[in-house]
């Protein structure tokens, strides 16, 4: 640690809280990762157990990342980003700490693609939602209603309009395309009728059908134009969304960051080639920007702001030399932005 001796240092935690995973991070008032920790799921605490699986993923990321850094100290702020609503009452049960925050994943999600927070991210995962910043600090949000009553551009959407594709194919409602293949055999079916059994009965779940999201993109890549105008669509659907946010926070004049999050970015100009050129119509000198930084880390810079730590270009370069230390998982997969 750098911090000097006749200092006692201070400790932050970001939490970034998902649907597949929640990824933990310690880190010192100099902004050096300290250590970092995988956990379970910590969203839906409506449903039957919600509120005992977020306390336990909580819990578990906190336990380890403590423990991971020998360090025993109440913290100065714990910083949480999560999906969905989360529980102020569990997470204030978790941490010994100065301070707690409790926010919207997509709050920490923007700390970390950019970092002085002005500007647009777009994720596209599982669900979809656009967020930004101007600079007088206005904020403004577009979509992330959910599968059904939202979430256009997302991969679940991306692999409903897949599946739809492939029963269209069948009875001539429109054009044959890989994914009949690609999507039978992903789900280990025989049939058309089989694959119908497996939807509708409940033994595919959402999350599981929203994996067609990529068997999309696998198609795409190989030129198939049904494949292809599904991504199209997605990406114009989440350039909207952009552009929204873009429109209400008056940022439609000047050249503005939009990073994209998510695994539906994986299919590269496929998907963002689509959500510029829609973008491009509310703002011409808007441009697409990778992530600095994944949510988590984003997390951990709220967390040394609101203990008093000014992030200055040192602190986001002690960050960027020591995320080495970050356990990868699901909340910390990078969207690569293709250069031309």
């Amino acid at each position: 640690m750098s911090t000097a001796a006749n200092q006692r240092p201070r400790y932050f935690l970001g939490v970034d809280g998902g649907q597949t995973s929640t990824l933990t991070v310690l880190v010192n008032q100099d902004g050096e990762i300290l250590a970092s920790a995988l956990s379970g799921p910590c969203n839906h605490i409506h449903e039957p157990g919600g509120l005992e699986r977020q306390y336990r993923a909580l819990r578990e990321g906190y336990e380890q990342v403590m423990a991971a850094a020998g360090v025993n100290d109440e913290l100065a702020c714990a910083y949480l980003g999560l999906t969905g609503s989360g529980s102020p009452e569990v997470a204030a049960r978790v941490y010994r700490t100065a301070r707690l925050v409790l926010k919207s994943d997509t709050v920490t999600a923007l700390a970390g693609a950019i970092p002085d927070m002005v500007g647009v991210i777009v994720i596209s995962g599982t669900g979809s939602v656009a967020y930004g910043r101007n600079a007088s600090g206005a904020e403004a949000l577009a979509g992330g209603m959910g599968y059904f009553a939202g979430d256009e551009g997302s991969g679940y959407e991306i692999a409903q309009r897949g599946i739809q594709a492939i029963y269209q194919a069948a009875d001539g409602r429109g054009p044959q395309t890989l994914l009949t293949d690609l999507i039978l055999a992903g789900f280990e079916c025989q049939t058309l009728r089989e694959l119908h059994y497996k939807i509708y009965s409940g033994a595919l779940s959402r999350d599981r059908l929203a994996r067609v999201a990529s068997m999309v993109g696998q198609a795409a890549s190989r030129g198939d134009a049904v494949a292809i105008r599904i991504l199209a669509n997605a990406g114009d659907e989440l350039g909207r969304a952009v552009a929204a946010v873009l429109t209400r926070l008056e940022m439609t004049a000047a050249p503005v960051p939009v990073a994209p999050i998510g695994g539906v970015f994986k299919s590269g100009r496929l998907v963002t080639d689509p959500l510029l050129a829609r973008v491009h119509q509310t703002n011409p000198q808007a441009y697409l920007t990778p992530p600095r930084f994944i949510p988590a880390i984003g997390a951990a810079i709220l967390a040394l702001r609101e203990g008093g730590i000014m992030v200055d270009e040192r602190i986001l370069a002690a960050l960027e030399r020591t995320r080495e230390r970050l356990a990868v998982g699901a909340s910390g997969e990078k969207f690569t932005l293709e250069k031309d």
